[in-house]
């Protein structure tokens, strides 16, 4: 009997160990997840929007259930304003609009760098197989910026772009086959961006 209620013990114990484990794991977890907060109209200040692009492409009809904008707090307070417009289809228009707000300008290097390799993958969920063309010297912002054109075989099909300065990192994406003034586009980014690293704001 002596033996039994040990062996009873040793169990009950093991199973209340790796229950604590596994409620200490699901709390780290959950730490590490991005935390949602709410986006308001001023937030669309920050973004490039498909009604800021319409006049550029008169085709396109904009859709309000075709958009989609989200703002999260990373570990680290690092604030993400992410907007997303898409509407496949023959008249394609996809945008991928994202503003990261780090509180220290010299983690915003990093995220410049992941900036980068997210708008390559953006393209490639969009536009599978596409090349892009870099065109830096086109088009510079900050203090450090990647620009560039989005190719299909020997076809344009949008651009990217990516800047940091000080503690924000701002990144474009934009597929179309229609556009062909992207030196306007250009110009409604850099109105955007004149919002977005004004020092006076507070982050979004």
């Amino acid at each position: 009997m002596a033996r039994s209620n040990t062996s009873l013990l040793i169990i009950v114990l093991a199973g209340s160990a790796m229950l604590a484990i596994a409620i200490f794991a699901t709390g780290v977890y959950v730490a590490f997840l991005p935390r949602n907060l709410t986006t308001s109209a001023a937030d669309r200040a920050f973004v490039v929007t498909a009604s800021d692009l319409q006049q550029l492409i008169p085709e396109i009809v904009v859709r309000t259930d075709a958009e989609v904008m989200e703002k999260t707090e990373s570990p680290g307070s690092v604030v993400t304003l992410t907007y997303r417009y898409s509407h496949p289809g023959q008249e394609q228009l996809e945008i991928i609009t994202r503003l990261h707000a780090l509180p220290e300008e010299i983690d915003a290097g990093a995220q410049y760098v992941d900036a980068v390799a997210q708008a390559a993958a953006d393209v490639e969920s969009i536009v599978g197989g596409a090349r892009l063309e870099d065109r830096g010297d086109t088009f510079e912002y900050g203090e450090r910026s990647t620009y560039g054109a989005i190719k299909v075989l020997a076809d344009y099909a949008g651009i990217y772009f990516v800047c940091r300065r000080g503690n924000r990192v701002y990144s474009f994406v934009l597929v179309n086959k229609e556009l062909t003034q992207y030196d306007l586009v250009c110009d409604e980014i850099s109105d955007k961006l004149a919002v977005v690293f004004d020092e006076s704001l507070d982050s979004p």
